[in-house]
């Protein structure tokens, strides 16, 4: 998989930066949400917590992806504009109650 950010765009009255790209995944299947946030938190050298991806667009016929990601300055300016979503939530909740058996 090859990542590729084709624009950036600092946005300082929320404190986040605002990332746009191409994928490139020749030969291989569309890649997970995860790995493209892993890929591109390493290539803005961030923490993978504070990166939020937003969109991953495959593109008809090629083997081909736009990726929107969202980047936060700090956790604290993350958990204020950055709403959850309902799957996101019970993911946490299982997440968490899982880690709590577990001890």
């Amino acid at each position: 998989m090859k990542l590729e950010i084709t624009e950036k765009k600092q946005n300082p009255l929320i404190n986040r930066l605002e990332v746009k790209g191409m994928v490139d995944y020749e030969g291989q299947a569309t890649p997970s949400n995860a790995l493209v946030q892993e890929a591109l938190a390493k290539a803005l050298r961030v923490e993978k917590d504070l990166l939020v991806l937003s969109g991953l667009h495959t593109i008809h016929g090629q083997q081909r992806g736009i990726v929107e990601a969202i980047c936060y300055s700090t956790a604290e300016v993350k958990q204020k504009y950055f709403i959850q979503t309902a799957h996101l939530r019970k993911k946490e909740a299982e997440a968490k109650k899982k880690a709590a058996e577990g001890q």
